[in-house]
């Protein structure tokens, strides 16, 4: 996660009053506001169509001293009412406007995305199609979210940098590929990297991504206990989009 990709599923009520961010994000938001000498603390979120944008008030709660958690505070149950979010939808904001902290928002239900095209009727998951008021929003394209999987640089992974990728996920989408494999990581530019295999009896019982690491550790100022999500985008080559969590 970071200024310019934000990712998470809500997955206890919690997340439908506040959302906790982590310190990477945070950063980043307050060298933006520093830079564009505006006020602090306020992202804007949109679906699809600017007519509607949503104020939402970053949250501080200090811990200790000179320590905190950041949030999405004021603001995101108001977001949260109006889109009829519900508990286990996946959610990314996408920075759009970086003057004026505009990010677009995508929603994923059931692992399909609803898109917004239409202001004035809204299509229920059911498929009742009903009036709604230029609030509300209508999900007329479906996207399917892509296959991942979930890692954090723990003190070895930093130390030495690779990823290990899951041995389900390696057998079911990279099984017959070449040992090794050069793919492609997406953060916030692209860096070429390469993926290995052990086997046994052909099957695969090893997978890690090694060589182009470093760079994109060094190059996006990766720090220990940071959490990614690892999105698998195409196969020719392999291509991964990585979001911080």
């Amino acid at each position: 996660m970071s200024a310019w990709t934000f990712e998470f599923t809500i997955d206890t009520h919690r997340l439908l009053e506040i959302v906790p961010i982590p310190h990477r994000m945070n950063r980043e938001l307050q060298e933006i506001w520093a830079k564009n000498d505006e006020a602090k603390g306020v992202i804007r979120l949109h679906r699809g169509t600017k007519n509607k944008v949503y104020p939402i008030r970053l949250g501080h709660v200090f811990n200790s001293p000179g320590k905190f958690e950041s949030f999405l505070g004021g603001g995101w149950s108001q977001f949260v009412t109006s889109n009829k979010l519900r508990i286990l939808d996946h959610i990314e904001l996408l920075l759009e406007d970086e003057e004026e902290m505009l990010y677009r928002v995508r929603i994923w239900r059931s692992r399909k995305e609803f898109t917004v095209v239409d202001p004035r009727v809204i299509i229920e998951i059911d498929g009742i199609i009903t009036e709604a008021d230029a609030s509300e929003f209508v999900p007329t394209e479906v996207f399917f979210k892509p296959p991942s999987f979930k890692f954090t640089f723990t003190k070895g992974y930093i130390d030495k940098p690779s990823i290990n990728i899951p041995v389900p996920f390696s057998r079911e989408h990279f099984q017959g590929l070449k040992n090794p494999t050069v793919v492609e990581l997406y953060v916030h530019q692209k860096w070429h990297a390469t993926m290995r295999f052990k086997f046994d009896k052909k099957k695969i019982v090893a997978c890690t991504i090694r060589k182009g690491v470093p760079e994109m550790v060094a190059g996006e100022e990766i720090e220990l206990g940071e959490k990614i999500l690892v999105e698998l985008e195409g196969l020719e080559p392999p291509q991964f989009n990585i979001s911080f969590t």
